[in-house]
């Protein structure tokens, strides 16, 4: 149950935070020409279904009923979960930063019309408690100050990720591959 009501609320995240509606599975078929193209792709490395999607390889998700394990337990933790799922959602991080970009800009122009409205309650009329404005411009303040913090955190490390050398699968792979095997030959 804790899985169910966890992958549902990833797949909301992910569509409210990618644009990308999520529901894949865990096998898969692929060509050998979109395997060298995805074998180019950096993301790669950390998410095979988020690649799958960032490399724009032309798939078809086929719905089948999932069947029940034959052998053993998942030998997936809750915290191997979720850091699953935040690689999944990382894999999109340019599309994700702008989104969390325009809501913090759209949240900071609300912040300050509030802070319009609280100024000119204490101003122009005698609706005003007294002290009430300055906790409330303070708080307002307060937020706006964090939601800009935020900002600029996140435009900096986006600027910052695209000047690191990603991991490139088939540049890189000798690092990590003995030898391979070609199984469609035949001794």
């Amino acid at each position: 149950m804790t899985f169910r009501v966890g992958y549902s609320l990833f797949r909301h995240l992910h569509r409210l935070l990618t644009g990308i509606p999520v529901r894949v599975g865990n096998f898969s078929v692929i060509s050998s020409s979109a395997l060298g193209r995805l074998a180019c792709t950096p993301e790669l490395w950390s998410h095979y279904a988020g690649a799958v999607f960032k490399s724009r390889v032309r798939f078809k998700c086929i719905p089948m009923d999932r069947g029940y394990r034959l052998r053993g337990r998942s030998q997936m933790s809750l915290t191997a979960l979720i850091i699953h799922g935040l690689a999944g959602i990382a894999t999109f991080h340019e599309t994700v930063a702008t989104r969390l970009l325009m809501a913090n800009t759209f949240c900071l122009a609300v912040l300050l019309i509030c802070l319009a409205i609280v100024i000119g309650i204490r101003l122009c009329t005698s609706l005003a408690i007294p002290g009430w404005a300055t906790y409330t411009v303070g708080l307002i303040v307060l937020l706006v100050t964090q939601l800009l913090g935020m900002s600029f955190s996140l435009v900096f490390s986006l600027l910052s990720s695209r000047s690191n050398n990603p991991f490139v699968p088939s540049r890189d792979c000798p690092i990590f591959v003995d030898r391979l095997y070609n199984l469609a030959t035949r001794e």
